[in-house]
């Protein structure tokens, strides 16, 4: 257990060391985001409120619950008719916090899946469009399937960091992070992500911290190496589409 503030390259390493071995056994990319939200978590509990892994896949891919998850909030977004199996969904696979409903993704009531229906549609999610916009990732929006790469080269890793979560505003002038309620019953302070798009370019993985103490964006970058090794690790599962875990149950 420990804090963020003030963080080392060499204390990142390690924690990346020990959790390494664990993680390449694991089948699918959900079972390692969960580990590795856990585990990040535990190593940084006096720092963090919670922690959520997310990752792309197409809607074919998705389990019946997801599936389900989506064609509603398309169904209440009135964009059920950009929908088709191709379309790419920003999936969240691991999550832990503070909380015990936040330690199980399906709990979530906002972010489960979200469709890439549009950057305009996106855009109309302060935090998920900050989180790709900073990051670097740019999807070729609807069903361009064969054209869905970042704009900036493939495999470039990237960092989202709002500094104050009561005050973070983007360039319209909205709240980077409009869950006030949960930021001021958890304290939440700082908040930032960091990740990046596998060599193909098809897919994106990203991890986000809740934080209830200040971190500054120079600690924050620190933990944008640990993408790369994460990606490295589960390009294999990446490669065979096992993106969620084998028993739809989980």
């Amino acid at each position: 257990m420990g804090k963020l503030g003030g963080i080392g390259y060499d204390e990142l390493e390690e924690f990346w060391v020990q959790l390494e071995t664990s993680l390449r056994t694991l089948g699918s990319l959900q079972e390692v985001a969960q580990v590795f939200a856990n585990a990040l978590y535990e190593r940084f509990e006096e720092s963090v409120v919670l922690v959520r892994v997310f990752a792309t896949a197409e809607v074919r891919q998705l389990h019946p619950r997801e599936r389900a998850f989506v064609d509603d909030f398309c169904a209440q977004n009135s964009v059920s008719h950009q929908l088709d199996d191709a379309t790419d969904v920003l999936s969240l696979l691991g999550s832990r916090g503070v909380e015990d409903e936040w330690n199980d993704r399906r709990g979530s009531k906002g972010h489960l899946a979200v469709p890439l229906i549009s950057e305009q549609f996106i855009g109309e999610i302060p935090m998920l469009a900050g989180l790709l916009t900073e990051i670097g990732f740019r999807p070729a929006w609807g069903h361009a399937r064969s054209n869905f790469v970042v704009t900036s080269l493939a495999n470039v890793n990237g960092i989202f960091y709002v500094d104050d979560a009561k005050t973070g505003r983007d360039e319209r002038g909205r709240s980077v992070i409009p869950a006030a309620e949960f930021v001021e019953r958890y304290g939440v302070r700082t908040v930032f992500g960091f990740g990046g798009s596998y060599l193909s370019g098809h897919t994106f993985i990203s991890t986000i911290v809740f934080c209830r103490d200040h971190v500054r964006r120079s600690d924050a970058t620190k933990f944008v190496p640990m993408i790369g090794s994460l990606k490295a690790l589960t390009t294999r599962l990446v490669r065979r589409g096992a993106i969620f875990a084998s028993d739809p149950t989980i």
